[in-house]
């Protein structure tokens, strides 16, 4: 983070006197603050852990699906057999639900995963 230099405003020869001028590119500068470039760059990252989800609910999905259709339960302490193939069920079919959610909102948001989305937030202007 820069230091409690004395701002001054910024010209387009300061930003290309050292550049080297090729006509076949184009490119965009835009000026803005350090807070504004880290909130988006997390908020970007929270859609990326969002849209990722679902393969850890996939996963606990399956692995509580599994043994319904594989294991043969059985009594264990105080616990009944079929006490544990029902909480068995229940958290298969919770997690299940929880996988279908989080596709449905992976796709829904589509549009806000790309890095095209968090630099038209860095620049305030809408994502074409």
């Amino acid at each position: 983070m820069p230091g409690n230099e004395a701002i001054r405003p910024i010209s387009l020869d300061d930003l290309t006197k050292d550049s080297t001028l090729t006509t076949n590119v184009r490119q965009d500068y835009f000026v803005t603050t350090y807070d504004k470039v880290k909130l988006a760059l997390i908020e970007y990252e929270e859609n990326k852990k969002i849209a990722q989800n679902w393969w850890s609910y996939f996963s606990m999905a399956l692995s509580f699906a599994l043994p319904c259709f594989t294991a043969e339960f059985q009594s264990f302490l105080f616990i009944s057999a079929e006490f544990l193939k029902s909480f068995f069920l229940i958290a298969a079919l919770f997690f299940t639900i929880l996988t279908v959610i989080a596709i449905i909102k992976r796709i829904k948001n589509r549009k806000i995963l790309s890095i095209n989305y968090c630099v038209s937030r860095i620049k305030n202007s809408e994502l074409k």
